[in-house]
């Protein structure tokens, strides 16, 4: 996928379009890789404005875990779904 250029143009856009929405869908995996980064992303030395932006963004959104062996987890604004 060398042929995908990751700029501001495209961080500005995907902003767009993630800012329009009050739910994220995810499946266990993606959901943990997604706990365990942006909850803080913004905290972080540094954090560029993507960061910033997705994080709050993150932590405010309603999420929505589809799994069958996730299982106990309360964590803020999320709810496990039963596939």
């Amino acid at each position: 996928m060398n042929w995908i250029n990751v700029d501001e143009e495209i961080f500005d856009y995907a902003e767009q379009r993630t800012q329009a929405a009050d739910t994220a869908l995810y499946g266990r995996v993606t959901y943990q890789m997604m706990e365990g980064y942006w909850p803080t992303a913004a905290d972080q030395p540094s954090p560029t404005r993507h960061d910033i932006q997705h994080s709050k963004w993150y932590n405010s959104v309603a999420k929505v875990v589809l799994s069958r062996t996730m299982k106990g987890e309360n964590l803020p604004n999320t709810k496990n779904h039963q596939r």
